[in-house]
């Protein structure tokens, strides 16, 4: 946030809607910690002659309450992301983590001779993403995103609204970003 103030730039969060849904779980025969998991069909399935007795499906998606997901999600978001880059007024971008931070992106334009440069940054939690820098900037790579998952609506900083992330509440002044966990607090009192 410091260095977005710096910058001048402008933020937007939204969310990936149903994440663990979109990753695909390793199988055994492509990956050494692929773990094959089989289901039984709903009972009402069965009842309905949908499905038999001795009939079982395997789950070819990570799903929501499977030990694995949250891996399987973050592995398989973070792929998708290195690999992401869009153009916006004739130029291209992409985005790569940061060493030292995973979650930390840095969102770069591709300069000549190897020479590119960092012009945003976003953050990632699980399904969250919090994207800094100039607004068509921003707008531009939540589309990009959003051509690979659907996204919530974006929430942009505002002085008008707080833009919520990670029980972070952020308002945009001319002074600059002003943070509180006033609602998180709140609730947990």
């Amino acid at each position: 946030l410091k260095k977005a103030m710096v910058e001048g730039w402008t933020g937007a969060s939204a969310d990936i809607r149903t994440a663990f849904l979109n990753a695909p779980l390793p199988r055994e025969d492509h990956d050494q910690e692929g773990t094959l998991v089989v289901l039984k069909p709903p009972a009402l399935l069965q009842r309905l002659g949908y499905v038999g007795p001795q009939d079982y499906w395997m789950a070819l998606m990570a799903m929501y309450g499977l030990r694995q997901s949250p891996k399987t999600w973050s592995t398989h978001r973070d792929s998708v992301l290195m690999d992401l880059s869009w153009e916006l007024n004739g130029k291209e971008f992409y985005m790569e983590p940061t060493i030292s931070e995973p979650n930390l992106w840095r969102i770069l334009k591709r300069g000549g001779e190897g020479l590119d440069d960092q012009v945003g940054l976003m953050i990632v939690y699980v399904d969250d993403l919090l994207v800094l820098g100039k607004e068509d900037l921003v707008s531009s790579c939540l589309r990009r995103i959003e051509k690979v998952w659907e996204l919530s609506k974006p929430e942009w900083l505002s002085s008008e609204k707080p833009l919520k992330f990670l029980g972070v509440e952020m308002w945009e002044f001319e002074e600059g970003i002003f943070i509180n966990q006033e609602s998180y607090l709140l609730d947990v009192l």
